[in-house]
């Protein structure tokens, strides 16, 4: 959002629809962040039980520390970079039918560029999976790759005034640069 106040020159529109940007932390990547405050596990309980040294590192802040807080902050950031730059460079003119995206299409593109890093990112770090994780893990991913054909599809009913949302679905996954930069980014 920064980037797009940036490049938009302040004019304050959001690039992310809001029931989107919403359903982020609601619906989209609230699952694998659930599990892994709660389920992730470096070390198993019968070795902590055996060897209490391990606590040490734990008491003393070395997983919290200003070093490591501020590296995943330099790391979203730098992500951030990529993923908007990369995106609105990548699908700057018309498609192979010819078509320009919008700007709502720009947001979900954009939306599904950082779902996918989120999902990757906390799968990077979890470390202890089992059949529960990783099903839930799936679920959470694929849940846009549902929801956003069926929203994009009803988005034109009375309840709205965005029609330009309306089947961006069909029309991004048409679009072979959407595909390569899903890959590429």
């Amino acid at each position: 959002m920064t980037w797009m106040t940036l490049y938009n020159g302040f004019s304050g529109q959001s690039i992310y629809d809001g029931n989107i940007a919403g359903g982020f932390n609601l619906l989209f990547t609230f699952f694998p962040v659930i599990l892994l405050a709660t389920l992730d596990r470096d070390l198993d309980s019968e070795d902590l039980i055996a060897h209490p040294s391990l606590y040490a590192a734990s008491r003393k802040g070395h997983g919290f520390s200003g070093r490591n807080i501020a590296s995943w902050a330099v790391s979203g950031v730098w992500h951030s970079v990529v993923l908007f730059f990369g995106s609105i460079h990548a699908l700057d003119g018309v498609d192979s039918q010819g078509r320009e995206l919008n700007f709502w299409q720009m947001g979900v593109v954009l939306f599904s560029l950082v779902h996918v890093t989120v999902h990757l990112k906390i799968a990077l770090v979890f470390s202890s999976w089992n059949v529960l994780s990783i099903l839930t893990f799936l679920f959470s991913f694929s849940t846009w790759y549902w929801v956003w054909p069926i929203y994009s599809q009803i988005y034109n009913t009375a309840w709205t005034m965005n029609v330009e949302l309306y089947r961006s679905f069909q029309i991004v996954q048409t679009d072979n640069r959407f595909l390569l930069l899903m890959v590429l980014l």
